[in-house]
């Protein structure tokens, strides 16, 4: 059995951000995947020219929220468009 339980992938998803600063990772990647609510996903997020590297958690119905520090370090508005980038998953402990 492996110590670690991290997942690296590198999967590539443009997506409008909802009004709750919200971001739905679409249900075929994560069943593709094994991505399931309670998993914690290393994302690289980026929106014109700017990007930061972040820990979420993944919510039900596949939702990431993104962070107010986040928000205002890339200029977030309701319903930009986002580049993200999932690089890791992070199983949830059980």
């Amino acid at each position: 059995m492996e110590d670690s339980a991290e997942k690296k992938m590198m999967i590539p998803i443009i997506k409008r951000m909802a009004k709750d600063f919200s971001v739905r990772i679409p249900y075929q990647i994560r069943k593709s995947q094994g991505i399931k609510p309670g998993d914690v996903l290393i994302l690289r997020i980026r929106k014109e020219g700017k990007e930061t590297r972040t820990t979420l958690s993944l919510y039900k119905q596949g939702k990431i929220y993104i962070p107010k520090d986040v928000q205002d370090m890339l200029g977030l508005k309701e319903h930009d468009i986002l580049e993200i980038c999932i690089e890791e998953k992070l199983e949830k402990e059980e």
